[in-house]
């Protein structure tokens, strides 16, 4: 008889987990696999549904993509690629069907598809400063009992700090009720479920006078009114906006001189201008603000490719034809936007394997960047429906701004009939903004949630004649699949950025990654990003050109070019996972 093999820790941990689990499968009610519906299941990302059995536990299933293992599998949807051997026990034995869905138990669920099914099983939950506020009986599912075991469990990893709860919320009975609220502490949570970081920041002292509420900020030595406070409190960053709001604030302050303010002087911004995540931390609207942003900050693709091979990217170089869009210090926004696209579009065929699909064409420059400074301006840019646009009247430009999202919404949609998954298609708009003088650098809009809530689209005589408008005129999104498009926007931001960091290039010293434009007290997603069905899409403003050093910049191919490695080096690393 040959000798037993020697089994690790870890492997001995795992096939008793195994065990365990192919014991709690012959409980539960509901088969693996496609399971109908019996009115217990929540779906809360496309490849990823809670389910609730007949005892009011909570389990996961996972839908399987094109050539998944169980490593695979396990690599993508549970906390560690170790677990694969559970996930095989619990499943059967057979290798991973293609579009199949499989369990996954909470315990061994990745941390964000946790947050996600919880948040979307409760509803009214709601998160602050204190920590998770639940409200028993709000479930979507039919939970029939909802213990403190089971909410110590569910948000803190371990049933046993019930206990806990129960002195947290001066409670002598463990048994709840229907609208009681539960509150489980900041420091009782597990890691996932805290607040995002930097929600909030800015070391702001809140206080009333006799003009109303307002936040105080003490100035430090060097610190400007401008950028300071206006740009880092307020959100406005256009000039005629800035200059109005440090008109107000100074007034409001006492400030005769907004040059000579001494350091340490508290500055008052009233409470009604300042950008929602620095309004106190027990007003509503911070309290919803920092639960989306938790929510969002969980999604992140699930998809890996080495070398783009099975992306599409999406291209889409801002303004052109009569709508030339900014231009200051001797730069021209579009034709400089569309010279960086072209040089992104070459590094991309030369060097992965991702497809690229552009929303533009230059008629005189083509497919052929400019390795010198612009001096002139050509007008002859055209969006690339079927037929072609090209703005030649204000009535035309507005058109030619929806049609970029309409032509994107068009890719989508072959290439998810195409078999592509949602998350291989990704869009790029790319601009370069005139703000105020005194701020500098990149920033990237992503599509906020709270901002997208409505049905986009358009139709009438001018649009009728596009394919692109023939094939849907409007598109809305559920609350799920804003957060989640914020969520997995902000998260290639966030590659972007530290690209441009390694790379040397200025970025905006204040919040670099916003979720809406704010102007004239409006506030907005740019229309390319609002209407479109990419989940993951940005507007990225390359650098400001009401700023002399950064248009002296961008005058340059070879800084050009650098904008475009940048841009590069974001999209293999957003799908490397790092």
């Amino acid at each position: 008889m040959r000798p037993r093999p020697r089994q690790s820790a870890r492997e001995r941990e795992l096939v008793g987990l195994a065990r365990g689990l192919v014991f709690m499968l012959s409980l539960l009610a509901l088969g693996a696999g496609d399971a109908p519906d019996t009115g217990r299941q929540l779906s809360i990302h496309p490849a990823v549904r809670l389910v609730v059995d007949a005892r009011g536990d909570l389990h996961f299933e996972v839908r399987a993509a094109r050539g998944d293992g169980w490593l695979h599998l396990a690599g993508r949807f549970a906390r560690s690629r170790d677990d694969w051997p559970a996930l095989k026990a619990l499943n059967g034995h057979g290798q991973p069907v293609h579009g199949r869905f499989y369990r996954v138990p909470y315990a061994l669920l990745r941390d964000e598809y946790r947050v996600l099914g919880i948040a979307a099983l409760f509803p009214d939950d709601l998160l602050n400063g204190e920590g998770w506020h639940h409200h028993v009986g709000s479930a979507r599912l039919p939970i029939e009992e909802e213990s403190l075991f089971r909410l110590a469990l569910w948000f803190t990893g371990d049933g046993e700090n019930f206990r806990d709860l129960l002195a947290a919320n001066d409670l002598q009975d463990p048994s709840l009720q229907a609208g009681q609220e539960i509150l489980i502490p900041t420091a009782l949570l597990a890691s996932p479920f805290r607040p995002a970081a930097g929600a909030g920041t800015g070391a702001l002292e809140y206080g009333r006078d006799e003009e109303g509420e307002y936040a105080g900020y003490r100035l430090r030595r060097g610190e400007a009114l401008y950028s300071a406070v206006v740009a880092r409190f307020t959100g406005r960053v256009d000039p005629d906006d800035m200059e109005e709001m440090v008109e107000h604030i100074a007034r409001r302050s006492g400030i005769k001189d907004v040059t000579d303010i001494p350091a340490g002087f508290m500055v008052k911004i009233p409470v009604e201008d300042l950008a929602e995540e620095f309004l106190p931390p027990t007003d509503p609207r911070r309290v919803r603000l920092e639960m989306d942003q938790l929510l969002a900050s969980r999604y992140q693709t699930s998809i890996r490719s080495q070398d783009l091979a099975g992306i599409t990217v999406i291209l889409d170089p801002g303004h052109g034809g009569k709508d030339i869009g900014t231009r200051a210090n001797g730069v021209w926004e579009d034709d400089t936007v569309y010279d960086i696209a072209l040089r992104l579009r070459q590094k991309l065929a030369q060097r992965t394997s991702a497809r690229v699909v552009m929303t533009v064409e230059d008629r005189s420059q083509k497919d052929r960047p400019h390795d010198g400074t612009f001096t002139r301006i050509d007008r002859d840019e055209d969006i690339l429906s079927h037929p072609r646009h090209h703005a030649t009247d204000s009535a035309s430009v507005a058109v030619g701004v929806n049609l970029r999202a309409f032509l994107a919404n068009s890719v989508y949609r072959d290439q998810r009939k195409a078999g592509r998954d949602d998350e291989e298609i990704i869009f790029i708009s790319i601009h370069a903004d005139a703000l105020h003088p005194a701020v500098r650098g990149a920033m990237v809009y992503v599509p906020g949630e709270r901002f997208r809530r409505g049905r986009y689209g358009a139709s009438g005589k001018a649009y009728r004649r596009y394919r692109e408008v023939r094939e849907k005129q409007y598109v809305s999104f559920s609350r799920s699949e804003r957060l989640r498009s914020e969520g997995l926007s902000r998260k290639f931001a966030e590659n972007i950025l530290e690209a441009f960091r390694d790379k040397d290039l200025a970025i905006h010293a204040d919040k670099p990654i916003r979720d809406h434009v704010v102007r004239r007290g409006r506030s907005w997603v740019p229309a390319v990003i609002r209407g479109n069905q990419v989940p993951t899409k940005v507007l990225l403003e390359v650098a400001n050109i009401g700023n002399a050093k950064d248009a002296r910049l961008l005058k340059s191919y070879e800084h050009r070019d650098q904008v475009a490695e940048a841009l590069l080096a974001a999209l293999l690393s957003y799908y490397r996972g790092r």
